[in-house]
């Protein structure tokens, strides 16, 4: 069964013109503290407060009503998935030695470095519109907010 969010961002996408599919995943070997805390460092701590953060601005931008009620309610769960993801980087932390959270850090300043260069491109002006993108200056401004905010 696939979570509420999920089914609702499908319809959307092919009401839009998209065809969603779901995606196979592949199981994951165990993995030390330190791999997991650089994983969540980089997706949960900085993309999935980014992504909160995205979806809210498009929740207050996005001309069609039907987007905004969805990125409303993405904007709650992606912000939920960053508090926990912030909650285990605090705890990772707390266990790791001085190198390993050196190695934590640097992966997150990764992500960061990253995640700024892919959200300098211009979207297309539909999209802006129609799903509430943030324009490049506008994707800027919240970002370095973020970042001001949350290190």
């Amino acid at each position: 069964m696939l979570p509420r969010y999920l089914s609702v961002t499908a319809r959307l996408a092919r009401r839009h013109g998209g065809r969603p599919r779901r995606e196979a995943t592949a199981r994951v070997p165990t993995r030390s503290l330190e791999a997991i805390a650089s994983e969540n460092a980089a997706e949960g701590c900085v993309r999935e407060t980014w992504g909160a953060l995205f979806a809210a601005f498009q929740a207050e931008r996005a001309s069609d009503p039907a987007l905004r009620r969805a990125f409303a309610r993405i904007a709650g769960d992606e912000a939920r998935h960053a508090a926990l993801s912030w909650r285990l980087h605090r705890w990772a932390l707390g266990r790791l030695g001085v190198e390993g959270r050196a190695r934590v850090e640097a992966a997150r300043e990764g992500a960061i470095a990253k995640l700024r260069a892919e959200i300098a491109c211009e979207p297309p002006p539909a999209l802006a519109e129609i799903a509430g993108v943030p324009r490049a200056h506008e994707a800027a401004r919240l970002f370095d907010a973020m970042i001001a905010a949350v290190g």
